[in-house]
C-alpha cells in the first residue's frame, strides 16, 4: 500500500488508479479512497469516484455500531463527496452501500 503513496506523489494520476484497481479489495485506510477518488476525479471518472466512496462507505461498519456511537463523520468531510452528498441518486447508492 507504500507503492500507492508513491505512486500518488511522484507518479501519473492513471498509474495511481491502476494500482488502487489492483488493491481494492484488501483492508484499506481512508488516505488510499481519498487518493483514488482525487485520482479518478482528476482523469474525469465521476463513475468510479462514486464506486470509490461506496467502497469507502462500505468499509467503516456503520452498520455494526449502536445508536449511541458516533459514527465516523470525517467521512463527509472531503470536498470532492458533497457533489455526491448532493445528488439524490448517488446519495442513495452511498446508503444502500453503507447500510446494506
Amino acid at each position: 500500500m507504500k507503492l500507492l503513496n508513491l505512486l500518488y506523489m511522484k507518479g501519473s494520476p492513471k498509474d495511481t488508479v491502476d494500482y488502487y484497481e489492483r488493491i481494492k479489495d484488501l483492508n484499506l485506510g481512508e488516505l488510499y479512497y481519498e487518493e483514488a477518488c482525487i485520482c479518478y476525479r482528476y482523469l474525469g471518472q465521476k463513475e468510479k469516484v462514486l464506486e470509490v466512496v461506496e467502497r469507502w462507505a462500505k468499509s467503516k461498519l456503520w452498520d455494526v455500531a449502536s445508536p449511541t456511537q458516533v459514527r465516523p463523520m470525517s467521512f463527509f468531510m472531503y470536498l470532492f463527496m458533497h457533489e455526491y452528498l448532493e445528488n439524490e441518486e448517488s446519495l442513495k447508492r452511498i446508503r444502500e452501500a453503507i447500510f446494506g
